[in-house]
């Protein structure tokens, strides 16, 4: 028979010897051993990836064993998936010339055959993630070692696209005790420029081990059917264990990796400290109705009950302090303290004892948790942990939930926020007449995000004035023309809003200054002053006039009609920019170009009766088809439509 029909054959042997007697290994005669077979991360082979392992040849019987064999390719080697089909074999890879050897195996005798170095591929291509078996013969007669194994894809996130892990801070801080729990968050992160869908990773998954043991699987993947936008981050879940196992003090470790990626592992090392009590019988829970669907809106309050359980056969006697026994901490995706009951707590008053019988539970702390913050603002939205720590008893719990944001929560917190790092500037101006064309830009030169958030749409509003002239005052509200609810500046980030313009009440010389305010929470001012010069004193000084010239200066009149409408505003986005169209009650439509009376604010909806004079649409020239525009000059009343019904 040839080295290659015999290759063939290892399949049907593999069925032979499972349906004989029991294994040669058992003592009962030579057999082929894989030896030094293990994967790199403890649980799986990685395909693309090389490991080495030994062939031997043993004789477990209490005789010796003569056995034929080609000595130029004394073993033959495949890997057989899960259906049973062959999807590597040693023999189309190498010539075996029919050659026929003799080799006698005295009792436990072992006969090294070999090296095998082999990375988990067939014909060039990776083996699919999943279960396969290994087959290994020597000689024709001797039993086939046989060994299964799991082989998964080594995992490349796409582009731009990194893990984050994060361990949670302990109780006490850095330092670990028996009653902690080691708590992880997973994070991927898209530092590109565009949004990310992560498709394709249904066997993608997070590992860790502890202490450098073996490695365990997370079960929490990698973000399957996810998208991220630019500059986002998706919570992947959290990674948990007892740190209760430990029986001395000392360094401890912790590793976290994408599965395939054991050289790029996030590493944390920290101290732990052994507590002597620990009852391993009592289970400890984190009870709550308002996180029965692990999700719960920001600046509520979340009714929390800790409770301890009896899981052991016996009583157990519990000793502990009421105003001890529950300190309860919540946190962040990103470890960041919400909520830390544990300085209110009073650890030295005096202990309560309690009978609980096998199977008995009760509660030890019930109370309200408020997600709110010190300024009186709802949390940021994210995904937290909610922790308790029973020291006394050496048990912890940990319960994750959403946090859901909400608008007002979110204003809240941005008027909060510190602007003295906040930059708001005139970038470029032109004055050209009346008109003046400008761009803003917002610099954040401090290190901390800020958010500035827009109480409706995106506005700025100018106000312009001419010193020594109290009559001058006009001001104008500008579209930012943004879809976006907010805008968040980091560390050295710069937003400008280009293209905007301002008409003054008169462009007469003198000194003008406009007043920029940007409507947003918070709200951020500058200003700008500039002069513009008498034209005519400048003709006079810079023209040279001959004695039989003159110049005619025509002085043009102006004269307004001043008109009192009235309607119902209704805001209108077209492709270049949104206007503000009054509907007149016999249903006629005129775009607004601005307002002189400070006091008018646009709301959609709201009704009114106003001052006005008709104007070109210079600012607002994608509104032309509502024209011919006007302007407010005063606002006689507006007011809100009551519901009738």
């Amino acid at each position: 028979m040839s080295q290659r029909q015999r290759g063939v054959l290892l399949v049907l042997a593999l069925l032979l010897s499972s349906i004989g007697a029991a294994s040669a290994e058992g003592g009962n005669g030579p057999y082929t051993s894989i030896e030094g077979l293990e994967p790199v991360n403890g649980i799986h082979f990685i395909a693309g990836e090389a490991v080495e392992f030994k062939i031997q040849a043993v004789n477990s019987d209490s005789i010796s064993h003569s056995i034929e064999y080609n000595p130029t390719c004394p073993y033959t080697f495949q890997i057989v998936d899960s259906i049973g089909v062959v999807v590597y074999d040693l023999e189309t890879e190498r010539l075996c010339p029919v050659q026929k050897r003799g080799e006698t195996l005295d009792t436990g005798e072992i006969l090294e055959l070999g090296t095998v170095s082999y990375d988990f591929t067939s014909n060039g291509n990776d083996l699919s993630t999943g279960t396969y078996e290994i087959l290994a013969q020597f000689g024709e007669e001797v039993e086939v070692a046989r060994q299964i194994i799991d082989i998964q894809q080594k995992t490349s996130l796409p582009t731009d696209v990194r893990m984050e892990a994060i361990i949670l801070p302990f109780t006490s801080g850095d330092v670990s005790e028996s009653s902690d729990r080691l708590v992880i968050s997973a994070i991927i992160h898209n530092d590109g420029t565009d949004s990310v869908s992560i498709q394709g990773y249904d066997d993608c998954d997070i590992l860790w081990s502890l202490d450098g043991g073996t490695p365990m699987e997370s079960g929490i993947g990698c973000g399957e059917d996810v998208t991220i936008d630019a500059g986002d981050s998706h919570h992947l879940g959290w990674i948990e264990h007892s740190l209760n196992d430990a029986v001395i003090s000392g360094t401890r470790s912790a590793s976290v990796w994408i599965i395939g990626n054991d050289p790029s592992a996030q590493i944390f090392n920290w101290i732990h400290t052994v507590s002597e009590s620990t009852l391993s019988d009592v289970e400890i829970s984190i009870e709550s109705y308002s996180l029965s669907d692990s999700m719960a809106p920001t600046a509520s309050n979340i009714d929390v009950r800790v409770v301890a359980k009896n899981i052991g056969p016996e009583k157990i006697i519990l000793d502990y302090s009421a105003s001890c026994a529950a300190p309860i901490s919540v946190l962040d995706e990103r470890g960041l303290w919400m909520h830390d009951q544990s300085e209110a707590a009073n650890c030295d008053a005096p202990l309560t004892t309690l009978n609980l019988l096998p199977g008995e539970e009760t509660v030890l702390w019930a109370d309200e948790v408020s997600a709110v913050d010190t300024n009186g603002c709802g949390w940021i939205g994210s995904n937290m942990v909610m922790q308790v720590n029973l020291p006394q008893i050496g048990q912890s719990s940990m319960r994750g939930f959403e946090l859901l944001d909400g608008n007002a929560a979110q204003e809240c917190r941005a008027s909060n926020q510190p602007t003295d790092n906040i930059v708001f500037s005139v970038d470029e101006f032109e004055v050209i007449d009346d008109l003046v064309e400008f761009d803003l830009s917002l610099t954040n030169n401090g290190e901390l995000p800020i958010d500035f958030i827009w109480t409706s749409d995106c506005a700025i509003r100018s106000e312009s004035s001419l010193e020594g002239n109290e009559q001058s005052p006009r001001s104008s509200t500008l579209s930012c023309e943004l879809d976006d609810s907010m805008i968040r500046l980091t560390e050295g980030d710069t937003f400008i809003f280009e293209g905007l313009s301002h008409i003054l009440s008169d462009d007469v010389s003198g000194e003008h200054t406009i007043l920029f305010t940007l409507q947003s929470v918070p709200e951020i001012q500058t200003s700008l002053t500039f002069t513009i010069e008498d034209t005519e004193e400048a003709v006079e000084e810079n023209v040279e006039v001959d004695d039989e010239e003159e110049i005619m200066t025509d002085e043009e009149e102006t004269i307004l009609s001043v008109e009192i409408i009235e309607g119902t505003w209704s805001r209108v986005r077209t492709d270049d920019g949104g206007c503000w169209v009054l509907i007149s009650p016999a249903g006629e439509e005129r775009a607004l170009e601005m307002s002189n009376d400070a006091s008018f604010t646009a709301v959609d909806g709201e009704q009114g009766v106003y001052r006005t004079v008709e104007a070109t649409l210079r600012t607002q020239t994608h509104c032309a088809a509502w024209g011919p525009g006007f302007v407010i000059e005063e606002v006689l009343n507006q007011w809100a439509p009551t519901d009738e019904a």
